[in-house]
Order: structure tokens, then sequence, then C-alpha cells
């Protein structure tokens, strides 16, 4: 499956080159997070740790925010619901998991 992830910036917004490749790094963390989550793998805890101590916390959440929209997006389109009906979905699932 390919997955589009929808641009949360704009060309000639300024970045340079070095801030960009710094946000894309935090996006590929962000789904490496994810991955050992889903797998249960014993680096979850090393890369939530490294996360938390990015300088630009903000930046962090945007970029979990930005997976878990590509996520819904690409889902919606596979199972042709739309993606607030996934995201319902997603809500409804994490209020009643357990709560480590």
């Amino acid at each position: 499956m390919t997955v589009n992830v929808r641009s949360h910036t704009r060309e000639g917004d300024g970045m340079d080159g070095a801030e960009r490749e710094q946000r894309i790094e935090r996006r590929r963390q962000v789904v490496a997070l994810i991955r050992a989550m889903h797998e249960s793998d014993a680096t979850t805890d090393e890369l939530i740790a490294s996360l938390s101590t990015d300088s630009d916390i903000k930046r962090v959440i945007g970029a979990m925010a930005v997976a878990g929209s590509t996520l819904a997006d690409s889902l919606a389109k596979t199972t042709g619901r739309s993606a607030s009906e996934v995201l319902d979905e997603l809500e409804k699932g994490l209020r009643s998991a357990p709560v480590e």
C-alpha cells in the first residue's frame, strides 16, 4: 500500500534544508515509535524518551498529528469510509483500551 503524506508546509515558507531534514527525521522517529508500539518492541521506551527530549516538542506533536492524519486518510481510502469515521473508531478504541 502506498501512503501519501499531505504536506503541511508550503514552498517558499522560509524553511532551510537543515530544518526540512530535521522535520523529516522527526517524522521517521514518530513512525518508528508507532511501529515499535504495534509490535510490542523493546525499543518503545527508548523512542519515547528520545522524542520527549526533542528541543521542539510542538513539532513532535505536529509530526504525530501528521502521521495520524495520513493513516486515517489511507485507511479511509482502502475501506471506503470517511476519515472522520476512521477517527471516530480510533477514539472509541482508545477510550475502551486498558490504561497502563
